[in-house]
């Protein structure tokens, strides 16, 4: 779907076993090559013919670097969102515009909901208000490990927070597992 690593952060996983499986990240804090960078996270999972997108960013701007590497978002099978936070979010309004068939898939616990603190005050910091009933049609919630694509899972995230930003109050965060 896309051109190579030296345009951007590319990893071809178990490339020694003949598995086929790529993820590119679309958008990060590093800009790197052709990319620019924000605040978020977005990585496009390539495996079997199939392709996940996992979050999508705090903007459109994955959806402009995918156009540079030359991804075609409108091929994505599946969406997947890791946590309910904005920079991992609030793309996908984005991706809807150009993909008009893939779910998206979330934890059955994530709402609009999350704050954290800054300068003592709480701060909004979860998905663009509306976002869920914007795309109700194509959301999927899931509230234990489910199948979203051939071997691709969703399954409840058991990683602790990270220690670089203060914890961020809201529901239980979803990771995505590649089986």
């Amino acid at each position: 779907m896309g051109k190579e690593a030296t345009l951007y952060k590319t990893t071809n996983l178990n490339a020694s076993k003949g598995a086929q499986m790529r993820a590119t990240v679309l958008v990060d804090n590093e800009a790197q090559g052709l990319c620019e960078s924000e605040w978020g996270l977005s990585i496009l999972i390539e495996h079997r013919e199939h392709a996940t997108l996992l979050d999508a960013g705090a903007s459109g701007l994955f959806a402009e670097n995918a156009r540079k590497l030359g991804v075609g978002l409108a091929a994505v099978n599946v969406a997947a969102l890791s946590h309910a936070h904005y920079d991992h979010s609030d793309g996908f309004d984005a991706f809807f515009q150009v993909n008009d068939a893939a779910k998206l898939f979330i934890a059955a616990s994530a709402h609009e909901n999350c704050y954290d603190t800054e300068d003592g005050k709480l701060c909004y910091i979860g998905v663009s208000r509306g976002l869920f009933a914007r795309h109700a049609h194509r959301i999927e919630y899931v509230s234990r490990p489910a199948k979203i694509a051939p071997s691709r899972f969703c399954r409840k995230s058991s990683a602790k927070a990270s220690s670089k930003r203060p914890k961020a109050v809201c529901a239980s965060s979803w990771t995505n597992r590649i089986e």
